[in-house]
């Protein structure tokens, strides 16, 4: 992943999301962070929406350099609004949605 402007953060994101490997979502989507559908993933590029095998949606993005730039934008909205790391993984993986829980957050 190149370009990164926040790099151990949008790569240990990328890697708990399972970006990479063939066949993972976030792999297929060019959408490293599994940004969800919605205003802030269109205005970064998206293409379309995907879901998991949870029903979770999620955007898809033209190619891996559009995902990775949204994956940056989005962390440094965190990092602009003066998000410590703890408030960006509990905004990203909260415990409480839907098929994520507090090992999922912990692991983050």
């Amino acid at each position: 992943m190149g370009g990164l402007i926040f790099p151990g953060v949008a790569q240990g994101i990328a890697n708990l999301e399972g970006f990479g490997p063939a066949g993972n979502i976030a792999t297929k989507n060019n959408n490293p962070g599994n940004i969800t559908c919605g205003t802030f993933a269109s205005q970064n590029g998206a293409t379309g929406c995907s879901y998991t095998s949870g029903g979770q949606p999620v955007a898809v993005f033209p190619d891996a350099g559009t995902g990775t730039t949204a994956l940056n934008n989005l962390i440094g909205n965190y990092a602009n609004q003066g998000d410590t790391l703890e408030q960006l993984v509990n905004a990203w993986v909260p415990p409480t949605a839907p098929g994520n829980s507090a090992s999922a957050t912990s692991n983050y």
